[in-house]
């Protein structure tokens, strides 16, 4: 595997684990882990994070062209 096609992919799944926290995020949705509810501001901290983190991964596969 290329550095290009691993920061490619690392993109792509920062960015659905991003897109996937924004969705819980608007929509409301619950989340328990071990009895513990899971408050819904982590989920937009966790978003930008996660979203960052994608930039990064495309930015760097667009580099190691």
């Amino acid at each position: 595997m290329t550095h290009r096609t691993y920061s490619l992919l690392t993109g792509v799944i920062f960015l659905l684990i991003a897109a996937l926290h924004c969705a819980r995020a608007v929509l409301g949705w619950s989340a328990v882990v071990n009895g513990i509810n899971i408050p819904m501001w982590m989920s937009w901290i966790a978003m930008f994070f996660f979203a960052f983190l994608s930039f990064i991964g495309f930015w760097l596969s667009r580099k190691a062209s």
